[in-house]
Order: C-alpha cells, then sequence, then structure tokens
C-alpha cells in the first residue's frame, strides 16, 4: 500500500496531492507510535493500572488510523470536485462549495494532527526512557504533516469567493493549528526534559 501510494504521489496526475502527502505522512508518524504502544502492552504483560491506560492508548491511536487513511482518500475525491466544478463554470455556487470542502478536508487533518499529538503526550509520561527518542521522532513528524497540509489550507482560503465562508474556515484553521502548536510544544518539551533533564538540551536541534 505505501509503495502504490508514493508511485502515486510520484507520477503527473492531480492526486495524491499535497494534502493527502501530509496525512499518509501524519499516518507514518501514527504507526511509529502505535510500535511504541504495542511494546509497552507487551512489556506490562498483565492487567495492571498502567496496561490499561496503555490499551485504552492503543484504542484512540487506532481510530486516528482509520481517520487518516480516510481523510487521504477524501482530499483528493474533494480536490477533484472543485477541479470538475471550476471546469464546468456553470455553477459558480457549486464551485464555492466544493472549494470549501476541499478547504475543509486539510484543517480536518491538522485537527487529527492535534489529537494524534495528545496521544504522544499522554505516551511521553509513561513510556520506557528509551523509546523516548521514538516519540520525539513522532512529535517532529505530526508537527511537519500538520505545518504542510496548513499550506494547502491557506492556499485554498485565498481561491474562496465568499467572506462568509472564507472566516469561517479561516477561523477553523487558526484555531486547529493554535491547538496543535500548543500539543507539539508541551510534548517536546516534557519528552526533551524526561531525557536529558533541561529544556535546552540538545538545542544545536532546535
Amino acid at each position: 500500500m505505501s509503495k502504490l501510494f508514493l508511485t502515486s504521489l510520484a507520477e503527473t496526475q492531480p492526486i495524491p496531492g499535497g494534502g493527502a502527502a501530509a496525512a499518509y505522512t501524519a499516518s507514518v508518524g501514527l504507526a511509529l507510535l502505535e510500535k511504541i504502544v504495542r511494546l509497552e502492552i507487551e512489556r506490562e504483560g498483565e492487567q495492571t493500572e498502567l496496561n490499561l491506560r496503555w490499551q485504552a492508548l492503543l484504542g484512540k491511536v487506532c481510530e486516528l488510523k482509520e481517520t487518516f487513511l480516510r481523510l487521504q482518500d477524501e482530499d483528493g475525491k474533494a480536490y477533484l470536485r472543485w477541479a470538475e466544478a471550476k471546469t464546468l463554470q456553470e455553477d459558480v455556487l457549486a464551485a464555492e462549495a466544493a472549494l470549501r470542502e476541499a478547504t475543509l478536508c486539510p484543517i480536518s487533518i491538522v485537527e487529527q494532527v492535534r489529537g494524534t499529538l495528545e496521544c504522544v503526550n499522554e505516551a511521553g509520561k509513561y513510556a520506557k526512557r528509551h523509546l523516548l527518542s521514538d516519540l520525539l521522532a513522532v512529535c517532529e513528524i505530526l508537527n511537519g504533516a500538520g505545518k504542510a497540509v496548513g499550506h494547502i489550507a491557506c492556499t485554498n482560503l485565498q481561491l474562496m469567493t465568499d467572506a462568509s465562508g472564507r472566516n469561517e474556515c479561516e477561523g477553523q484553521l487558526v484555531h486547529w493549528s493554535t491547538l496543535a502548536d500548543h500539543s507539539y510544544n508541551h510534548a517536546r518539551e516534557q519528552l526533551h526534559q524526561r531525557l536529558h533533564g533541561s529544556r535546552r538540551a540538545c538545542s544545536g536541534l532546535d
């Protein structure tokens, strides 16, 4: 599946594009997070309170995995609907509605990135120390995916002619981007403190 997606991404076709690529990237980070969670569940080996926390987290991670796969597919479909409506030039309202949908899909990806970063925050409280660097890798992958798809949404916003719809979408983008930034910074700081005991450790990577 991953090779098929990457092959399709490299082709000179409209889809998959940047939004789907960002969702795919987030899925890569999520897969690494799932591995960490599963390792901790195996390590606990019994129904302790901590093990139950890990199992609950695994449930959230699996739900997010399905959501990113859906959004990866929906992003391309939304773009094609907008491109078709724009080409027909028969119904301005239909084209604007399709563009709104093509804007909301990337925003939804930002929202789910934020949710995944919250899972990283939870995992960072209890994960064994040797897994913390992997969790930092998850943080950076997710942050990159969220920033990337935010650019897609911003570009689409500039094309919207309906001021009310544009303001609504922009408000959602700002809201979820701000929350995602907060979750990223909190997770990163927490992990650095556990690894190095100092927020400024490894400052050369900042």
